[in-house]
């Protein structure tokens, strides 16, 4: 019988078993991907998305991938500008839709102070270079291109990336009277640009922004016409000629040098040939070459950003556009950090395009007909790009081969229908357009599909099949059951001015949810002081207010506090609100009663007094303290205030915590010194795990006080923190598994579990002690004195994170101490990854704190993906210490059991333990 597998055994696990979403790679600057979660979808043969969810050690990463078989034909590079208005910026949607592209990403560098205006560096339309800059990357190759060769099999494999170089000038009468800025770029032409009809057939858009542009018009190699300003002309043929466009204030210094008759010529020349291109598109600086980071290689943005890449792999049989996400969920990389993510997906060379707020990847999927955005990008909308790099899937559209089935849920409740629909594919995953309506069906469960919306009405795993044109294809459907409530945010506290996104689902009764926020009525109590927009709610000023969703029959409240609340704890009136005893130490001569007087007061009727008096040696050990009985501060404050009335002896005030740890802190709340009411507080360290017991509050000596008299009074206990909120969301989720175990048949083994014990010991912990004793495994939060460390059945928690097996119970331990799993044991998801496909039906995961609760959204994610699998495998639990009382919540088949902690002066009977009794098949449990 196995008693122990540790950390070692769970390495070697890893080393000898493959996981295919488990990549672990060490990098340059210790940057290490530690996780990914993977999800595909085929847009086109040979084209595919990938979004990568990432663990890394700087915290969570979404990576968006369009990859790209550059050895098929079909699949072209198409580089997307405005066809609405030459030079225009639009959004990368805007730009996709009707382009006849499948997919793109934002691409070059602009100027991001206009509306209108080009790109940075050259690209191509319809196979052809339209722009280039004169003088441009002479001094120094800040700027790379990626480009794609014509060659004869019709394929992308001739792909480069590379830095472009490139001069312009323009004679007249054999000349150079005039510094051309550039070749067909958009700009405001306070420095001459030459133009003409390959990039836009005439001037009547920019006459229309622009009054004073003037044109001197080049036909055949001779200067033929010279504008007014503002006059619309049309722009000659690029084999016939060109024109010259600057302000009217550019030309009058120039003017006299050119006149109608003269010869004039244009020549543009470049670092490398340009008339084989089918693809070139300008961007910044290089990322990886020859696949190592590349150094001072081009315009490189510092810090972690959001960042957008094009890359290949070695063989050039593949390109990857790729999109990071930052400044959000995901945390962004940096230059290196980004290299080693590009060489994790294949990458071999890779540039960069525009990153930031520019950095977006769109898609027309399947299903729809209108690009969508697909990455979460850093704006509140899409910002409006100078151009794009698209793949265009020139397949013709064969006969159908496959059918796809969209619908917007797979977890269906009764009564509330899912949208459907279906479509056929060819052999390249075109589109296959077909006027037969498509037969569906549903089998596993009860249900139907009327008027593009499947219906189930009872519980079950079954299949939605659909027939189109005699070709069949499933999808695996949830039936969950009906609705037993809404489950929305919790209170929250939050700051004027920011915004919060507010989750609003149904629930079922394993706690499968569904988002309806679209169509829920949410009514805010109070609009002063904030509002409710597009799913988010907007603090507008302090204060605290509900806000109501209804949905159908269904009702729950959100409470908000804005900014902190002062929360009076202690008046110090006749009626105490808790008792407390006064203690002394034994430099101390003489302590008195505590009374309540209403001769000198704060606020109110009266306050608390106390007299005493320090000897000459007393020092700061000694003092005199008023202790208090069950003050406990349940979730985070800020701090703790008491105004006090002193004399002139400078004795120092102190208050001591107990956080949920054991962890004792004393901490000064300032000199007693005056004799008029003063504000003393004491802040509570960041590192104080709730909830905390306030132990008492005191007066140090300080060895100069040589038996003086004090009198001291004190008024006004205050606890000081975020606006209270109300938890008004609870959910009465039945769980068939929860029952009394003592009418229970037996099992083969029963477990006991309980949170953190006092170190130390207490009296009152006995009892619970004997109550998990009853137990065949015994699970703790810590080790203390009351615990039999010599049990071979008893376990304790970690935070190096441990696994261990017995019989067909499998422990995990895992820790949150550091506010994220990747923070601490690097191992910690590879292990949970593990779990399923281990021995033993029954799996324990032990955590500090509610894994859920990880400061990384990308992480629960993950994890919310990982206990998923492991709750289809096994019977499965997640535990964790509670900051107060035993919890217990069902999220998508799987139980989350909050666990309580013992606190000193508790008795020990108001806490409760979780105890599971496992049978063969099955498992029971209980709250006791």
């Amino acid at each position: 019988m196995k008693r122990i597998i540790t950390l070692l055994m769970s390495l070697l696990i890893v080393l000898t078993m493959s996981f295919s979403n488990i990549n672990v790679r060490a990098a340059e600057n210790e940057y290490t991907i530690l996780y990914q979660k993977f999800n595909r979808e085929t847009l086109a043969k040979g084209l595919e998305y990938e979004n990568r969810k990432m663990i890394t050690t700087v915290g969570g990463l979404n990576v968006h991938i369009l990859k790209v078989d550059t050895t098929n034909p079909d699949l072209t590079f198409k580089v997307l500008d405005s066809t609405t208005s030459v030079g225009k910026r639009e959004s990368l949607t805007d730009l996709l839709k009707n382009s006849g592209a499948l997919a793109a990403v934002n691409a070059d560098f602009f100027d991001m102070g206009s509306t209108y205006g080009s790109s940075v560096g050259a690209f191509t339309r319809n196979n052809s270079v339209v722009n280039v800059g004169n003088g441009f990357n002479v001094a120094n190759k800040q700027f790379y291109s990626f480009g794609v060769n014509a060659n004869a099999l019709g394929t992308n494999t001739d792909m480069f990336i590379k830095a472009l170089t490139s001069y312009v000038s323009f004679k007249n009468n054999g000349v150079v009277n005039m510094t051309i800025a550039a070749h067909n770029k958009m700009t405001g032409f306070d420095f001459p640009i030459i133009m003409d009809a390959d990039y836009i057939k005439n001037t009547i858009e920019i006459d229309t922004r622009l009054k004073t542009v003037v044109k001197i018009v080049v036909n055949d190699g001779f200067i033929t016409y010279i504008s007014k300003p503002g006059e619309n002309i049309t722009l000659p043929n690029k084999e016939n000629g060109f024109a010259v466009l600057l302000t009217e204030k550019a030309y009058l210094k120039v003017k006299d040098k050119y006149a109608v008759g003269q010869t004039a010529s244009m020549s543009v020349s470049t670092s490398f040939d340009l008339s084989r291109l089918e693809t070139l598109v300008g961007g910044g600086g290089l990322i990886l070459e020859n696949g190592s980071i590349a150094i001072g290689k081009g315009e490189v943005i510092g810090g972690r950003q959001p960042r957008t890449a094009i890359a290949y792999n070695q063989d050039k049989t593949k390109a990857f556009l790729v999109v990071v996400d930052g400044r959000g969920e995901s945390v962004g990389v940096t230059h290196e950090e980004f290299a080693v993510v590009l060489r994790e997906i294949g990458a071999y060379t890779a540039m960069y395009f525009d990153g930031g707020g520019s950095s977006t990847m769109a898609i027309e999927p399947f299903y729809a007909n209108a690009p969508k955005v697909y990455n979460d990008i850093s704006g509140t909308q899409q910002r409006t790009i100078a151009n794009a790099l698209a793949v265009v899937n020139n397949a013709i559209v064969g006969a159908p081969t496959s059918a796809k089935i969209y619908i917007s849920d797979t977890k269906i409740f009764n009564g509330f229908p899912v949208n459907v629909s279906a479509g056929l594919c060819d052999v390249n995953q075109n589109k296959v357009k077909t006027s037969s309506a498509p037969y569906w069906s549903v089998s596993g469960v009860r249900g139907e599909v009327k008027d593009g919306k499947l219906y189930v009405y009872e519980k079950g795993i079954g299949k939605l099949n659909v027939t189109l044109n005699g070709i069949t294809t499933s999808v695996d459907i949830i039936g969950v059951g009906d609705p037993i409530g809404l489950l929305v945010n919790d209170g929250f506290n939050t700051s004027v001015g920011n915004k919060t996104k507010l989750n609003i689902s149904l629930i079922s009764a394993e706690g499968y949810t569904k988002d309806i926020i679209a169509s829920a009525k949410l009514t805010c109590s109070d609009t002063t002081l904030g509002s409710i927009s597009d799913g988010y709610f907007t603090a507008k000023k302090e204060g605290t207010l509900v806000i109501t969703v209804t949905y159908k029959d269904f009702k729950s409240y959100i409470m908000i506090g804005i900014g902190n609340m002062i929360t009076k704890v202690e008046p110090f009136e006749a009626t105490s609100i808790f008792e407390y005893t006064l203690e002394k130490t034994a430099g101390v001569l003489y302590l008195g009663d505590k009374t309540i007087t209403t001769d000198v007061k704060y606020e109110g009727n009266s306050s608390l007094k106390l007299d005493y008096s320090f000897s000459n040696i007393a020092s700061i050990n000694d003092k005199v303290s008023f202790k208090f009985n069950r003050f406990k501060a349940a979730s985070r404050i800020s701090y703790i205030s008491i105004w006090a009335k002193a004399d002139n002896l400078n004795n120092e005030l102190f208050l001591k915590i107990t956080d949920a740890l054991g962890q004792q802190f004393s901490i000064s709340m300032g000199k007693l010194s005056g004799s008029e009411w003063k504000f003393f507080k004491a802040d509570i360290p960041a590192t104080a795990m709730y909830p905390l017991m306030i132990e008492e509050m005191y007066v140090a000596g300080n060895g100069n006080n040589n038996g003086a008299l004090s009198t001291l009074y004190f008024d006004h206990l205050c606890m000081v923190g975020p606006k209270g909120v109300l938890n008004a969301n609870s959910i009465n989720q039945v769980d068939s598994k929860m029952t009394n175990l003592a009418t229970a048949p037996k099992g083969l083994i029963d477990i006991a579990l309980f949170g953190n014990l006092v170190e130390g010991g207490v009296e009152q912990q006995k009892d619970l002690v004997s109550k998990m004793n009853q137990a065949d495994i015994k699970i703790y939060g810590n080790k203390t004195n009351f615990i039999d460390s010599t049990d071979l059945n008893t376990y304790v928690w970690s935070d190096t994170s441990k696994y261990y097996q017995r019989n067909d119970v499998v422990l995990l331990t895992l820790s949150l101490k550091t506010g994220a799993l990747y923070k601490g044991n690097t191992m910690q998801l590879v292990m949970l990854e593990l779990l399923p496909a281990l021995t033993g039906k029954n799996v324990i995961v032990y955590c500090d704190k509610n894994p859920l609760e990880t400061e990384s959204a990308i992480e629960k994610e993950i994890l919310e993906y990982l206990f998923s699998k492991l709750a289809d495998a096994k019977n499965a639990f997640i535990v964790y210490k509670s900051e107060s009382t035993t919890s217990i919540k069902m999220i998508n088949g799987i139980r989350y059991v909050g666990i309580d902690s013992y606190m000193a002066g508790e008795v020990a009977n108001q806490n409760k333990a979780l105890f599971i009794r496992l049978y063969e098949n099955d498992f029971a449990y209980e709250i006791r």
